[in-house]
């Protein structure tokens, strides 16, 4: 994501919503919304993606990060976790 005025928000998802309803997944319906709304630019990440959608790099330039996580919790790494905790102890890292 380029930093700019905008808040930056990171959708994220395991997709394993039902694609009947949400075809791009929550996280997707979730980021065109927000990407409607001046002063907001939204991405969307997840699970299947590097470093399951929350690298470093990305959490770097977020201001929040929208979490829906619903049966892969399990699957979520200990050095996932460990980086958003970090940027939202450290860096103000908004978390839903």
């Amino acid at each position: 994501m380029e930093k700019n005025n905008d808040i930056q928000v990171i959708a994220w998802s395991e997709f394993t919503e039902p694609q009947s309803v949400y075809p791009t997944g929550i996280h997707g319906c979730l980021a065109e919304h927000l990407n409607s709304c001046q002063g907001i630019t939204a991405s969307v990440s997840g699970i299947e993606d590097p470093d399951q959608g929350v690298s470093e790099e990305q959490l770097e330039s977020a201001d929040v990060l929208m979490w829906f996580g619903h049966i892969k919790h399990g699957d979520i790494e200990d050095i996932s976790v460990e980086r958003i905790v970090k940027h939202v102890k450290e860096n103000g890292l908004g978390f839903l």
